[in-house]
């Protein structure tokens, strides 16, 4: 009790005289340590194990089987520098934690996370989006692609598995795709292609049709940057519907 109440009047003196963004950081790093991580929500999951054999570098993760540090939005509560890995499968995340001298894995439960970055990317939950309507097979973790005040767009990770076998083994092998929605006017739209911009937005396919043939080269190399670059200019021509 005089541990917690500690805390609570270094957490006020804090707040008192940091307000930025760093400072804050700083903080939350600096709380959770003292505390540890075992000490907060963040254990609120189920115990995770591996389920499949894979060969090589394939897996079902967004980056590797590794634990990678990353930050957290659970329960409102902010965490950051936390080991965690996205199993894109399942679409789940998977917290490293420790007991004594044990390393284990959690799986967070998934309803009570906000936001994740991991890779400098930039995840939120789909409950997080303001939709007009009920979208189930939009449900889940979305890459924020870019967010504009009219128009923005998500990417959502997908991996398909199959099951193979070679002279040795039998593993599963996964495939990585990607989808993309539009968040616009409160409603998600379904990004697929050119064709679905113009049918979105009929009045604006003289410039969708140009933007398209000056950035051909540039959607070719770098295609999150072709389309960072695309909403930005959609945005730039939209007016927001009352």
């Amino acid at each position: 009790m005089k541990t917690l109440l500690f805390l609570v009047i270094i957490m006020q003196s804090f707040f008192s005289f940091s307000q930025n963004e760093n400072d804050l950081k700083s903080y939350y790093k600096w709380f959770d340590e003292i505390i540890s991580i075992e000490n907060t929500n963040l254990l609120n999951g189920i115990s995770f194990k591996e389920h499949f054999k894979t060969l090589a570098s394939n897996n079902q993760y967004l980056i590797s089987k590794q634990f990678k540090n990353g930050n957290l939005i659970y329960h409102s509560q902010p965490y950051f520098n936390i080991p965690l890995k996205y199993d894109v499968y399942s679409d789940e995340i998977i917290l490293s934690s420790i007991d004594g001298n044990e390393y284990f894995a959690i799986q967070l439960a998934k309803n009570n996370i906000d936001s994740f970055t991991i890779n400098n990317q930039y995840f939120i939950n789909s409950n997080e989006l303001n939709v007009k309507t009920n979208h189930t097979n939009n449900a889940g973790f979305y890459e924020v692609v870019i967010a504009n005040k009219i128009i923005s767009l998500y990417k959502k990770h997908k991996k398909e598995k199959r099951e193979k076998r070679n002279s040795e083994v039998a593993y599963t092998e996964f495939k990585h795709k990607k989808e993309y929605i539009l968040f616009y006017d409160k409603e998600i739209h379904e990004f697929s292609s050119k064709k679905s911009l113009l049918k979105l937005f009929p009045n604006l396919k003289k410039r969708i049709n140009s933007f398209y043939i000056n950035n051909k080269t540039f959607m070719k190399y770098d295609y999150n940057k072709f389309l960072i670059k695309l909403m930005t200019e959609l945005n730039l021509n939209l007016k927001s519907k009352d």
